[in-house]
């Protein structure tokens, strides 16, 4: 079967989708395109006549036009991208495309928006492909990425839980940033929301003790005070202590490897799943009734934008 997998520039860069691509190819041809700016992937139309499947990853193809007609389409959201709409989410359960999800709580959205073909499963990376280097439990790393302010991060430990916390703003290359961690016990997950998370799994797999605030996908991921510490960043409730932290340095390593272990059963069914959208009929869009519902979500967007 020909895939073509559609998908922003940054993805390119940073691999993260490196992982769903090798799954595809075990089994079929995959070309790539990769567009620079959002709602505009303008695809080349001998790609989209040469698919047989068009998977759109995090991203729809447009704001109005949420999919290929004529095509088999699947899409992979988010759940940091915004999928909090109901009528965007309407229109997408209207056009009858496949969702794959890695967010529980984006299933039970889509699902309650009337999204019925959707497969939810949740990525883990490899332990032994990590060096296994705890760190030092009193020092601690938040990657500010600009989702809350330092002294945010300071006000949800005890005075005396830490010796050191670093906060990183610069990026660094993949070797600098290994390195740099390796003195880490503690990581602060950076981001209010995450699509799958890859950088706080990854600290996971080296056996660090995360720390995240209160939302998806982190708390899908580890249970509060045993495999990592969730609080709500913004009031958190209680502070955290050493013994807090010590306690899931302690369970971390056999978490990572239950996560790992549960992936490798889940991604068993992703090949099917996006084989059998393939032979779905084609994704239908456009027509009076989903020109009312674009209308009411860009006006559920402007709302959310003013009030929230």
């Amino acid at each position: 079967m020909n895939i073509l997998f559609v998908d922003h520039v940054c993805h390119k860069k940073t691999r993260s989708a490196d992982f769903f691509l090798d799954i595809l190819r075990a089994r079929h041809t995959v070309d790539c395109h990769y567009y620079g700016a959002h709602y505009d992937c303008r695809i080349p139309q001998d790609k989209i006549a040469a698919a047989e499947l068009i998977i759109f990853w995090e991203f729809l193809p447009g704001r109005f036009k949420i999919a290929v007609n004529g095509k088999p389409c699947l899409f992979v959201p988010m759940y940091d991208n915004e999928w909090g709409s109901k009528w965007q989410w309407r229109r997408i359960a209207r056009s009858g495309m496949s969702v794959l999800s890695f967010c529980d709580a984006l299933t039970r959205h889509a699902k309650s928006c009337g999204v019925k073909n959707i497969l939810t499963v949740h990525y883990a990376m490899d332990p032994s492909l990590f060096p296994q280097n705890s760190g030092d439990p009193r020092k601690a790393l938040y990657w500010d990425r600009g989702n809350f302010a330092e002294s945010t991060i300071r006000a949800l430990f005890e005075s005396d839980a830490l010796d050191e916390l670093v906060v990183q703003r610069d990026f660094l290359s993949p070797e600098e940033y290994a390195a740099f961690l390796d003195r880490f016990g503690v990581y602060i997950a950076p981001r209010a929301k995450e699509g799958i998370g890859m950088a706080f799994l990854e600290q996971i797999a080296c056996g660090k003790c995360v720390i995240a605030h209160d939302d998806a996908t982190m708390n899908e991921y580890v249970a509060d005070g045993q495999t990592g510490i969730i609080r709500n960043f913004n009031a958190p409730q209680k502070k955290i202590s050493a013994a807090n932290i010590q306690i899931v340095r302690g369970n971390i390593r056999g978490h990572a490897d239950n996560l790992y272990a549960r992936w490798l059963q889940e991604q068993d069914a992703v090949l099917p799943f996006c084989e059998s959208a393939a032979k779905l009929p084609p994704a239908q869009c456009g027509g009076p009734s989903d020109v009312l519902r674009y209308i009411a979500f860009l006006l559920e967007g402007i709302f959310m934008r003013i009030f929230k």
